[in-house]
């Protein structure tokens, strides 16, 4: 019989439910986010797409919410247009021909939307929480390698459009996503399941919660960094508290992945992604047969999970009824 001490006897200790964060751009202290040389990820391609959660305010200036911008030949951006909330989505090509679609009353303000810009080679296209606003059509690529990708300012014959508002979950895609996976994925945090994962050229999650950095969480690895007063604060988007109960991969379903997830910690070789708080779904503080039990009765529809509603690390330790369970199911020795 397989002797599994190092489960009984040592505690592990594993991160608790992820806490969501946003960040939070000021005109006033000319706030904003850059991240450089973005631009050559979709150079030259004639498909590509931006998308994000904007939590807009009433503003006196233009407000760049993000993108791209030089004025002469790389746009690719969402403006909020001076005392409107109006919406400006913009690409100029490589030649410098703009296509514009300006979409009015768009915004809803001190509340959160989704919006997402996508072109496809033939037409621009905005759209606001998975619905189509308005098209527009379209041609050319965009050349220029170095232009930076900007959160919550724009570039104007250098001057910087400042934002008043928030923003969360940035994407930047080489492909134009649809109105089904922009929808359907609008509030769930990337993940490799996603349609066109292998299309995504830069994420920015914004998750940090601290420090003047936001990661790319792609392989291209294009950092930002925070100017001018940006604060971070816990998320009140669509995101936040995005790791569900009994979602122990954070992939974004409860399913018998997570099922084999537990099985898997238990046995002392947990995965790189293990949720401890999203895997204790009876809220015992020991993850073992019970929980794995009752996640199956969830995904069969004939059960409930009830994870705790703390927020803050716990100590976990898979107890012996393992064992029996594996002698049970033909797993032990």
């Amino acid at each position: 019989m397989r002797k599994l001490f190092l489960l009984f006897f040592l505690p592990i200790t594993l991160l608790g439910q992820t806490l969501d964060y946003e960040l939070v751009f000021n005109s006033t202290s000319l706030s904003y986010v850059d991240i450089p040389n973005v631009s050559g990820l979709v150079a030259n391609k004639t498909t590509f797409s931006i998308s994000g959660l904007v939590y807009p305010q009433t503003d006196n200036s233009h407000s760049g919410l993000f993108g791209f911008r030089n004025n002469t030949d790389a746009d690719f951006y969402l403006l909020q247009l001076t005392n409107t909330n109006n919406v400006e989505a913009r690409f100029r090509n490589s030649a410098g021909l703009n296509f514009d679609i300006v979409a009015m009353n768009l915004l809803d303000f001190g509340q959160w939307q989704h919006l997402a810009f996508t072109y496809d080679g033939s037409y621009i296209r905005l759209y606001k929480d998975g619905n189509l606003v308005d098209s527009t059509a379209a041609n050319g690529t965009i050349m220029q390698a170095t232009q930076s990708f900007k959160l919550g300012a724009l570039d104007w014959q250098g001057t910087l459009f400042h934002m008043m508002g928030n923003l969360d979950e940035i994407r930047l895609w080489d492909v134009a996503l649809s109105a089904n996976e922009i929808n359907n994925w609008m509030c769930v945090g990337l993940a490799s399941t996603h349609p066109n994962y292998t299309n995504l050229m830069g994420y920015w999650n914004l998750n940090e919660g601290i420090g003047s950095y936001t990661d790319d969480q792609t392989a291209n690895g294009n950092n930002g960094t925070l100017f001018g007063g940006t604060t971070w604060q816990a998320s009140s988007s669509c995101l936040s508290g995005a790791v569900l109960c009994g979602d122990v991969n954070e992939d974004g379903a409860v399913d018998q992945t997570d099922v084999t997830e537990i099985n898997n910690f238990i046995l002392a070789s947990p995965p790189l992604v293990f949720n401890s708080w999203a895997a204790d779904v009876n809220c015992d503080g020991t993850i073992n047969i019970l929980d794995i039990t009752m996640l199956n009765s969830f995904i069969s529809s004939t059960g409930s999970l009830n994870c705790c509603s703390t927020t803050t690390p716990q100590t976990y330790v898979p107890d012996n009824n393992f064992e029996a369970y594996l002698e049970i199911n033909g797993m032990g020795n």
